[in-house]
């Protein structure tokens, strides 16, 4: 009889840096309510403000207000991804910030595999 546990992953996840959780909170506040000048403040020049939101727009339709949960992935200093508890839903928030300006370089959020969907 094969053993029954075939595969084990352990990853280890660093505390992010508080300057992470306050773009993570910020970002989460953003998908709930849109502000173009605390996105502004947010993200670092050249980023692109129109497909984040756009992005946070399709989460917020689809899985309505989250809450920013705990982080799935960080290397402690520059980029983490967090777990968003939502209303409808668990969607991911990865953050990656500019290392000269602290601000974000790269975020993205999307749908958790299995979480629900529109409920139009």
């Amino acid at each position: 009889m094969p053993p029954r546990l075939q595969t084990l992953v352990l990853e280890s996840v660093l505390d992010p840096a508080d300057r992470l959780k306050q773009v993570a909170a910020e970002a989460t506040r953003l998908i709930g309510k849109w502000d173009g000048s605390a996105a502004a403040r947010l993200l670092a020049p050249g980023a692109d403000t129109s497909a984040t939101r756009l992005g946070f727009a399709h989460v917020a339709m689809n899985q309505g207000p989250c809450a920013m949960g705990k982080p799935m992935k960080s290397d402690g200093t520059s980029s983490a991804t967090f777990r968003l508890t939502c209303q409808r839903g668990t969607a991911d928030l990865a953050v990656k910030l500019d290392p000269a300006t602290g601000r974000v370089a790269e975020m993205s959020v999307s749908t958790v595999d299995g979480s629900s969907r529109c409920p139009l």
